[in-house]
């Protein structure tokens, strides 16, 4: 079974989850988060009710945030191009940019 993104097309932080999908072609169902039922449902699986939200049923994880999902996607859904560095510090060092930038340049 497909693992199924719920997401808003104008998110930006969803589109970091959609390139690294779409980068590595993998397979998944998109979900768009709207006002009425396609909200409930996406309240009923993640109560916070934030964007972008992976559901991966095959393993019964639901994965919120996107930098979670994009290392959740490497290790458990690895493609041909490495989301995340092998090496324990490059990968650290990668991590602190992106956040640095969600948290302070984004914003």
């Amino acid at each position: 079974m497909p693992l199924k993104l719920y997401f808003h097309p104008l998110a930006s932080y969803c589109w970091k989850v959609l390139v690294a999908l779409y980068e590595n072609d993998t397979p998944f169902e998109p979900h768009i988060v709207g006002d009425g039922a396609s909200h409930e449902t996406f309240e009923k699986l993640w109560p916070i009710a934030k964007f972008p939200l992976l559901r991966d049923d095959d393993r019964d994880e639901t994965v919120p945030e996107s930098s979670i999902i994009i290392e959740y996607l490497a290790r458990h859904h690895p493609g041909r191009v490495a989301l995340v560095p092998a090496d324990a510090d490059l990968a650290r060092a990668t991590r602190l940019r992106d956040r640095f930038y969600d948290l302070y340049v984004h914003e």
